[in-house]
């Protein structure tokens, strides 16, 4: 199907093409009088069933009611019943259960999000760095090219940071209005129910995010063009009490494995435990006085993975690399919900996440 002409010199928000239709959540026109608006994108906008949720996804959404979603985009599961949602534009799908839970908060004001980084939350301001921060980049020319890439991917990482993260405070706290807001807030509610986001803190922390920056690149270096950003750095969630939540925010350290099943036990293995949803996290989650609770969005190079046993203490070799071992830990090869990280600087605490029960009054 054939787009219309737009007004002269009409830019397209969507494909950035003069002379198109304004696309998803813009102002439709159209230089042909007695004509339907039709989008570039082939969608009709005047069809009642496109939905818009900046929260949840970029685009439109048009509800697929026979079904064909293959795997939901936001909780990796196969829709098993109500309308599956899909855009039209990118490969995005969303199951009716994930639509439900998102659509709740609905009444946020939030424009749409920028086209996706190479990892989540990845693109941003940038803000000057530290001296020492700035001679690792001078040596990046002599490098590996999966390690000039992990080493692009830590400075964009802090491209968000409104401090040099030298300071004594290391807490900032996130515009709730933001796409940045939004974001986290979307990952932390998809698999939580009746909760609400009180408050969402950037933790910048300059001397723990160079340990985590150096061990990216030094893994990226080791698996060479098996390096893969988008599978092997994850953000994940790891709930504590509220003394090994401040240790973690604000000390040089991190997360210590050395600590592994003080709280959780060590089914696969002696690390520090982490969770893809935030739903496994709840329930390690810290306890305010108030009645709310907290949880941190870790940044994590888990690179290569395998099965899990109770007491590892240590990753086992990559078979026909008897000098190489795995750099995480799972309970499931395929499907991973728990991460089990050895080594403190693999994960860096990106996020301290304050939320509350909807039941509560």
């Amino acid at each position: 199907m054939g787009s219309l002409a737009a007004a002269p010199n009409t830019v397209c928000l969507n494909c950035g093409q003069v002379g198109h239709l304004m696309c998803f959540g813009s102002l439709w026109q159209t230089g042909q009088t007695g004509t339907t608006p039709v989008c570039p994108q082939g969608i009709d906008p005047n069809f009642q069933g496109t939905v818009f949720l900046p929260q949840l996804h970029g685009h439109v959404l048009m509800p697929d009611t026979n079904q064909t979603v293959c795997v939901c985009s936001v909780c990796k599961t196969s829709p098993n019943k109500g309308n599956a949602y899909r855009c039209k534009t990118c490969n995005f799908d969303c199951c009716a259960q994930c639509f439900s839970t998102v659509s709740a908060f609905s009444s946020w004001k939030l424009p749409p999000p920028p086209p996706p980084p190479l990892f989540p939350l990845a693109s941003f301001r940038r803000f000057p760095s530290p001296p020492r921060f700035r001679q690792s980049q001078h040596s990046r020319a002599n490098l590996p090219e999966a390690a000039k890439v992990a080493s692009r991917l830590s400075f964009e990482a802090r491209e968000k940071w409104t401090t040099d993260g030298m300071g004594s405070e290391v807490l900032v706290d996130v515009d709730p209005g933001s796409s940045e807001f939004g974001e986290i807030a979307s990952a932390l509610l998809c698999t939580l129910d009746n909760q609400s986001v009180v408050r969402i803190q950037r933790v910048e922390n300059g001397a723990q995010h160079e340990l985590f920056s150096v061990q990216l690149r030094n893994i990226a270096r080791r698996l060479g063009a098996e390096f893969s950003p988008e599978t092997m750095i994850r953000h994940i969630f790891h709930g504590t009490g509220k003394q090994a939540l401040d240790r973690i925010i604000h000390g040089d350290e991190g997360f210590l494995p050395m600590l592994a099943g003080s709280r959780v036990g060590t089914a696969y293995g002696n690390g520090t435990y982490f969770a893809t949803t935030a739903k496994f996290s709840d329930r390690y989650a810290c306890n305010l006085p108030s009645g709310q609770k907290q949880m941190l969005l870790a940044e994590a190079v888990v690179g290569r993975w395998t099965l899990g046993e109770p007491g590892m203490k240590a990753c086992p070799d990559v078979p026909g690399h008897p000098f190489q071992r795995y750099n995480s830990l799972v309970d499931d090869l395929t499907r991973p919900q728990i991460w089990v990280l050895l080594l403190s600087s693999q994960a860096y605490p990106a996020y301290l996440i304050t939320y509350q029960s909807n039941l509560v009054r």
